[in-house]
């Protein structure tokens, strides 16, 4: 007689809509709540129901695997998605709903075209301006 483990068993629907939630950035328990509409359980044995169930080993493997293709994609292809962010922002900036979203998404523009880089300017002693004067005027003397 063979064991069956828990790792054997295929996912049910719910289990898949579970893994689906969090692939799409949703909380555990947003959406373990999404994969079990019918639990009527408390707040706290939902939490610990979908703690449980995001450390299930084929859930753990099935966000892994999804992880590393997303991964895998972005790097591919990292000018196309700078691109893809700039072009959103440039929207935002021009349809963006408030005054503050549109001046975020300016800010950001602006941050990666480098406009927003400190410039480091090196102060120059009083000494130090009168025998750089002195070398230009000795130059300009020169050149007439």
């Amino acid at each position: 007689m063979q064991l069956s483990t828990q790792a054997s068993k295929p996912l049910t629907l719910q289990q898949i809509c579970f893994a689906n939630s969090l692939i799409r950035g949703e909380s555990q328990i947003q959406a373990y709540r999404e994969a079990y509409p019918a639990d009527t359980s408390s707040s706290a044995n939902q939490h610990c129901s979908a703690y449980r169930l995001s450390r299930h080993p084929q859930i753990q493997a099935l966000l892994k695997e999804t992880h590393n293709a997303v991964a895998e994609a972005l790097t591919e292809d990292i000018q196309a998605t700078k691109r893809f962010i700039l072009r959103q922002l440039f929207a935002l900036s021009k349809q963006g709903n408030q005054d503050s979203t549109k001046l975020k998404a300016l800010e950001l523009l602006g941050k990666a075209c480098g406009l927003f880089n400190p410039v480091h300017v090196k102060e120059k002693s009083h000494q130090d301006l009168k025998q750089t004067l002195k070398q230009r005027l000795v130059e300009f003397e020169d050149a007439i």
